[in-house]
């Protein structure tokens, strides 16, 4: 395997997704300039992270450059289940800051979509606001799942469901207090600030965002 080539196929698949490299390099929880300092291949844990963000990257076209770049769609039977998996909350918007919950369907707009690289998302809402751009831009639609697991993954982005009624899109990192956690915008012109683990009553993971004329 010659890693150079791997590299220059990384590159390809960025550009056939039309994304900068620091945005792939975000969602794939890359440090800044990763890629383009890569010399030894990815990695297996930077491997797993590419593939599991991007699944319809074919993984021996990536490493060796045998077959096409993307893997065939799966067919679904008439019946799939996976043709309407994700709640799409029309009429709730979202900040980098603050944003309505997802609760009592009866009250607002909801529509059932498919997006099937995000099969495993269970909910998407609008975003507004401009602390959390590029990666996610104003008008855009996140999709997210609850997390969980017990720890917290942290570098990931997160919907933070507060105690108090806060609602926050933000990356979320260690602290040097055990009993906090940083809450981090990807836009510099807002300045990160702590909570208390204590006060986070719920936890979404956000997957990824799609453009709001695409549902």
């Amino acid at each position: 395997m010659n890693n150079e080539d791997t590299k220059m196929r990384l590159m390809q698949f960025i550009k056939h997704l039309g994304m900068t490299t620091r945005t792939f390099e975000i969602k794939c929880r890359m440090s800044n300039g990763y890629i383009r300092s890569m010399r030894k291949g990815l990695g297996e844990d930077k491997l797993n992270n590419v593939l599991n963000t991007f699944p319809q990257l074919s993984r021996n076209w990536l490493l060796f450059g045998e077959g096409d770049m993307l893997n065939n769609p799966p067919q679904q039977s008439e019946d799939s289940e996976l043709s309407e998996n994700i709640r799409y909350w029309e009429d709730v918007s979202a900040t980098g800051g603050c944003m309505e919950f997802l609760e009592n369907p009866d009250e607002h707009e909801v529509k059932m979509i498919s997006v099937p690289r995000f099969a495993d998302c269970t909910d998407a809402v609008n975003i507004y606001g401009d602390s959390m751009y590029p990666v996610y831009k104003s008008g855009e639609i996140i999709l997210i799942k609850p997390w969980k697991e017990s720890f917290i993954d942290y570098g990931c982005c997160y919907l933070i469901v507060t105690k108090n009624g806060n609602r926050m899109v933000k990356y979320l990192r260690r602290s040097e207090h055990s009993d906090k956690v940083l809450c981090v915008s990807e836009n510099k012109q807002f300045d990160p600030f702590e909570i208390d683990r204590s006060d986070i009553l719920r936890l979404f993971l956000v997957r990824g965002s799609i453009k709001s004329d695409t549902v």
